[in-house]
């Protein structure tokens, strides 16, 4: 038999939350509130009864796909993408002996059971001594950066512990795994700029240094 659809009228909601309407010839239909529907006749001897069945997904079922989405979503990006502020130390050192001179560098240079503050002197400052540049492909040594520590009068000091700290950025501009920085250095990938942090280690000391950095091309 054609299907055949008819006005609906006298709209109301029952217990079941099921929208229902008297038609003009008397049928009642239900549809599901929220839902799309498709219409399907059912027959009868006497006619066709038309029967609203949801057919469609949920507008609850999309937004719960949709935030399962952008969840995963923010988890990538963080395993990917550090926080910003990260500072790992890449290695410990001795400052230079002079202006001239390069620090003593190393992945690990000191123990808690050596005397290595016990015998150094506390500095007022680090002062950081020339430009520092690297290039793509080539090997960075990190004793060849120029730090000094310094008293209150601007003095050279005799060398003192720190530690050395690199600005991480993204995308990376260097690996820093363990089996690259223990050799004591590092091979930078790509252009652009970061910082050196370098640190007293000592108890009752607190000097620091940023020392920037350019990555250039061959």
């Amino acid at each position: 038999m054609p299907l055949r659809t008819r006005a609906l009228r006298g709209r109301r909601v029952d217990p079941t939350n099921r929208l229902t309407s008297t038609g003009a010839d008397g049928a009642v239909y239900a549809a599901r509130r929220g839902s799309v529907v498709d219409v399907r006749p059912c027959q009868n001897q006497f006619g066709v009864i038309l029967i609203l069945s949801a057919t469609a997904v949920r507008r609850d079922v999309l937004v719960s796909i949709a935030m399962n989405g952008l969840i995963a979503f923010t988890i990538v990006l963080s395993q990917a993408v550090p926080p910003p502020g990260l500072w790992p130390t890449v290695a410990e050192a001795w400052t230079a002996p002079d202006e001239q001179s390069t620090i003593d560098a190393g992945y690990r240079m000191f123990t808690a059971s050596d005397d290595s503050c016990a015998k150094a002197p506390a500095p007022a400052r680090l002062v950081a001594k020339g430009p520092v540049v690297l290039h793509v492909g080539k090997w960075f040594d990190f004793s060849s950066l120029r730090i000094i520590a310094v008293d209150t009068a601007g003095h050279t000091l005799a060398p003192v512990p720190v530690q050395l700290e690199i600005e991480e950025l993204y995308p990376p501009l260097f690996s820093l795994r363990n089996d690259i920085i223990g050799y004591g250095g590092t091979t930078p990938t790509r252009p652009g700029r970061f910082k050196f942090r370098v640190r007293t280690i000592c108890l009752g000391t607190s000097a620091e240094v940023f020392v920037p950095a350019v990555v250039r091309k061959r």
